[in-house]
């Protein structure tokens, strides 16, 4: 059987789970931004945020070497992330929480229309937005969302069951929602430490039960994960897989790799959302098209109404407003330093101390930009600088608080000095 005919028999026999990515959200009227215009706006909003420390110029000169690297995909968006959650904390994960909306595309209405059918009965993604949510609320489908840790240990408990018929259709948000910025995963270190073990479980059982179809996901966590959510080692057990690539583009090789694997249960076809899923539909139902050809209409959107991108920068900004401005000043040369220009990372930091030792107090966020100018300095050769910066450092961590965070803060520099 082709990949078609895999799908259309797993929808007649109502074992098609679709996964969704984030190419699902970007169609109008959705028109959510991709991962790399996120991280831009990210950059900007930061970059806004400085400003009033070190001046406008000196924060637009530093992001446009950030954006570069991000258009010659040398710094990946997770790695962007780690770096600002390392240093924000919890607090970087609370700008995610405006990569939403409540408008969904022909996309998300049609994989609601195929779960009111019955066809679907599981959908996944790795979305943080809500806007499968509100396809689903737009058709009066039933829908259980899973996305924190006790959602999927329930999955697992119950994984294997028969599912009674006519019951809800169930959403696994894997990476979390974004009206729970406790759940959201974004860092490099949250995706390499992997899914917990009731998130596994619970897939494990779909991919031996279900044909999967990919909607929308570029297959990017396979290559930096090949065994991603167990599909490459549970190949033998699944039931196969279709993934639609859009039209005049290569599917990456390592979905070409699992395709391989998978053999004649796995294939790849050409298309571009909505148009494909909707044909797709069409096969087993004239329904959906029709409906959606009446009720949706994206131009219909009032003009007055921001689009879910502006007002995704709106948030940033206004995310980027509530933090200090040396705060933002010191989150972009933190990802200036990453992005292998050490010479303008080190300008642009010289120029934070600068401006923070015109000001009373501070000492901890002098005492972090001096440590991080003398590490800059030691990497440019500039080794007795850089002794002098971190040495300084020392000395301004002495008032920095409380005991336990200070003697681990004044380890780091002591570590820091003697390397040097």
């Amino acid at each position: 059987m082709d990949g078609i005919a895999n799908l259309q028999a797993a929808a007649k026999g109502a074992r098609l789970v679709i996964f969704v990515g984030a190419g699902a959200s970007m169609g109008p009227p959705t028109d959510l931004p991709s991962w790399r215009d996120f991280n831009r706006i990210i950059v900007d909003a930061l970059a806004a945020g400085a400003a009033p420390l070190v001046g406008e110029a000196a924060a637009r000169q530093v992001a446009p070497l950030i954006l570069a690297r991000h258009e010659d995909e040398k710094l990946p968006p997770e790695y962007q992330a780690e770096i600002l959650a390392g240093f924000l904390h919890q607090r970087y994960f609370e700008v995610l929480r405006h990569i939403d909306s409540d408008r969904p595309n022909a996309t998300h209405l049609a994989i609601a229309w195929l779960a009111r059918l019955g066809c679907v009965r599981t959908v996944i993604t790795t979305n943080f937005d809500r806007v499968l949510e509100a396809a689903f609320a737009a058709l009066d489908v039933p829908l259980e969302r899973a996305f924190r840790p006790e959602h999927f240990e329930a999955l697992a408990v119950r994984a294997g069951e028969t599912e009674p018929a006519g019951g809800p259709c169930r959403l696994l948000k894997l990476h979390g929602s974004a009206d729970d910025p406790a759940t959201l995963i974004d860092t490099l270190a949250q995706r390499k430490r992997g899914f917990p073990p009731a998130v596994i479980a619970s897939v494990r059982q779909l991919l031996h039960d279900d044909h999967w179809l990919f909607l929308g996901f570029s297959g990017l966590d396979l290559e930096a994960e090949p065994n991603y959510l167990g599909l490459r080692a549970e190949a033998e057990a699944a039931a196969g897989f279709t993934w639609v690539v859009r039209e005049h583009t290569e599917p990456r090789p390592a979905v070409v790799r699992l395709r391989e694997r998978y053999g004649e249960r796995g294939s790849i076809v050409y298309g571009n959302l909505p148009d494909w899923l909707l044909e797709f539909g069409s096969t087993l139902s004239a329904e959906p098209r029709a409906w959606i050809e009446r009720h949706h209409q994206p131009d219909a959107t009032s003009p007055a109404s921001p689009s879910p991108t502006s007002a995704l920068e709106y948030g940033a900004q206004a995310w980027a407003a509530s933090l200090a401005p040396s705060v933002c000043a010191m989150s972009l040369a933190f990802v200036a330093t990453a992005c292998a220009e050490p010479q303008s990372a080190a300008r642009f930091v010289e120029s934070i101390l600068r401006k923070l030792d015109d000001r009373d107090g501070l000492s901890q966020m002098k005492s972090l930009c001096a440590n991080a100018l003398g590490n800059l300095l030691a990497g440019l050769g500039r080794h007795e600088e850089a002794v002098q910066h971190i040495g300084r450092a020392v000395e301004l961590a002495q008032d920095c608080g409380d005991a336990d965070s200070h003697d681990r803060w004044l380890g780091n520099l002591a570590y820091s000095l003697e390397t040097l």
